[in-house]
């Protein structure tokens, strides 16, 4: 335990030690466009679900409630590059709760992506960034669903990435930014803003 906490304060020490030359960045973003069309974004759970009789009447039909998906970055720019590298986290949870008979059934799922980025500057004149960023990772997901008193959940890893071929941040110290882009992390946009130091 001393050798990986002595490793992380060297590699920490280090990195700064790199870092005094250029600017660093702290963001926040929201973004409601995560979901897909069978639910809370990939690999979910919660999905959109009706069912017809035979004669065509609509019996039972739901649609989960999605909140935003929260993004925090932190990163900082190579001096003298056009090369940005970030670490980029998201968080978004979703649920439902369905009369499915004389009982209710109640599910959630909250989902964290853990995201190292690179950021591709196209221009930079102090005030206004023009970027691209490609951002690959893991996401940790976890799923529950209770039903008359008895509750069962999962929980799994696997692979995410986010790719945003065009995003803007207007002002110098505190900016404001928007993020076009898809992957399993948010979904088409994000709006946000970030501190420079």
């Amino acid at each position: 335990m001393k050798k990986l906490i002595l490793t992380i304060a060297l590699a920490l020490a280090g990195c700064m030690a790199f870092a005094q030359g250029g600017p660093w960045f702290a963001e926040f973003g929201v973004s409601y466009g995560m979901f897909d069309r069978s639910g809370l974004g990939h690999y979910s759970e919660i999905v959109d679900v009706s069912s017809t009789s035979s004669t065509g009447e609509l019996q039972s039909s739901y649609r989960p409630t999605i909140l935003p998906t929260f993004t925090f970055a932190c990163g900082y720019k190579i001096p003298e590059t056009f090369i940005g590298v970030f670490l980029d986290t998201a968080w978004s949870y979703g649920y439902n709760n369905m009369n499915g008979g004389p009982s209710l059934l109640r599910e959630k799922e909250n989902i964290l992506h853990l995201m190292p980025e690179m950021r591709i500057y196209y221009m930079d004149n102090g005030r206004v960034r023009l970027y691209a960023t490609l951002g690959a990772g893991m996401r940790y997901r976890r799923f529950s669903e209770t039903f008359e008193g008895s509750t069962c959940s999962n929980q799994d890893i696997r692979m995410t990435y986010q790719v945003s071929p065009f995003g803007v941040s207007i002002g110098e110290k505190w900016y404001f930014s928007m993020d076009f882009g898809i992957g399993t992390a948010w979904y088409l946009m994000r709006l946000g803003g970030g501190y420079k130091f």
